[in-house]
C-alpha cells in the first residue's frame, strides 16, 4: 500500500473477512468473493471485469456488468453473480484504468513485430505453418488495432488461425506467448 497499491482482487475462502481486515489498512479498493467460489467462476469474473475496466468503464460499472455476465453460469454455480463485492475506502475516489497507468504499454506494432519474430524463430513449426502464420500477422498489421466493424470477422479468423497453429503444436511456446501479448491489446484496446 505504501508503494501505491490501489486495487486488490481476491478469490479466497473468507473473502468478506479478508476484505474487512484489509479495509482497516486503508487500501483504496478491494474486490472479494462473499463466499468460497470455484476457480472457474472467479476466473470468468476477472476476465470480464478486466475487459470492461480496460475499455474505460468505471470500477463500479465494470464490477456490476462482470457480475451480470456470471448469470450464465448459475445453472452450475447458483448465485455466482452475487459473489463479487467491492470494499471501498470512502476517503478515496475510484481510479480509472488509465489512471492506473496502463495506457503506456507496448505498442500494437511492436507486439506484432515480436509475434512475427517468434514465428520466424519457432523451431516447432513447419515451413507451411510459418507461412500461414506470417500471412495472418500481415493481415492483422493491415487491419490495425482498431479495425473497422466490417473487418472484425477477418480479425477473428486470423486469430483463430493463429491459435489453431499453436493448438496443433503446443511446443510452439515462443509463438504462443507473443500471440497472447498481442491479443491483450486486441481484447483491451488502450490498455
Amino acid at each position: 500500500i505504501e508503494k501505491g497499491l490501489q486495487l486488490a482482487i481476491f478469490n479466497s475462502c473468507d473473502g468478506l473477512g479478508l476484505g474487512r481486515q484489509l479495509a482497516d489498512l486503508h487500501l483504496p479498493q478491494i474486490i472479494v468473493m462473499r463466499e468460497p467460489v470455484p476457480d472457474m467462476v472467479a476466473q470468468e469474473f476477472l476476465k470480464n471485469f478486466l475487459g470492461l475496466f480496460a475499455r474505460g468503464k468505471s470500477l463500479y460499472v465494470s464490477v456490476r456488468q462482470a457480475r451480470e455476465m456470471l448469470q450464465g453460469m448459475e445453472d452450475k454455480f447458483p448465485c455466482a453473480s452475487w459473489l463479487p463485492v467491492i470494499y471501498q475506502n470512502q476517503a478515496e475516489v475510484p481510479k480509472t484504468w488509465q489512471e492506473f497507468g496502463y495506457n503506456n504499454g507496448p505498442k500494437f506494432e511492436d507486439l506484432l513485430a515480436r509475434l512475427q519474430e517468434a514465428i520466424e524463430a519457432e523451431t516447432a513449426l513447419t515451413a507451411e505453418d510459418k507461412t500461414d502464420a506470417l500471412e495472418q500477422v500481415r493481415l492483422l498489421g493491415e487491419l490495425g488495432v482498431t479495425p473497422p466493424e466490417e473487418s472484425q470477422r477477418l480479425v477473428k479468423l486470423a486469430i483463430r488461425m493463429l491459435r489453431g497453429i499453436i493448438g496443433d503444436r503446443p511446443e510452439a511456446t515462443m509463438m504462443a506467448e507473443a500471440l497472447e501479448n498481442l491479443l491483450f491489446v486486441y481484447l483491451f484496446p488502450g490498455g
